[in-house]
């Protein structure tokens, strides 16, 4: 479930005139690593991810991410 939704979010950044990056992720690191950006700058994003890796038992890396 979006914490909001697409149709907002563009509506927002063509009204004030920015962009709004789409991030797809394969890995729990790199989408932790966009998010953290994203956080970190303010900034909106879309993301996506391949969630198969989440059964993965050799990830090194546990999850920072609530629903």
């Amino acid at each position: 479930m979006p914490l909001e939704s697409i149709g907002s979010l563009l509506e927002r950044a063509v009204r004030g005139g920015y962009a709004v990056g789409y991030f797809e992720s394969w890995n729990i690191e790199s989408l932790q690593g966009v998010i953290d950006a994203a956080e970190q700058t303010r900034s909106p994003i879309i993301v996506g991810f391949n969630g198969g890796f989440l059964s993965g038992h050799d990830r090194l890396a546990g999850e920072r991410l609530s629903w």
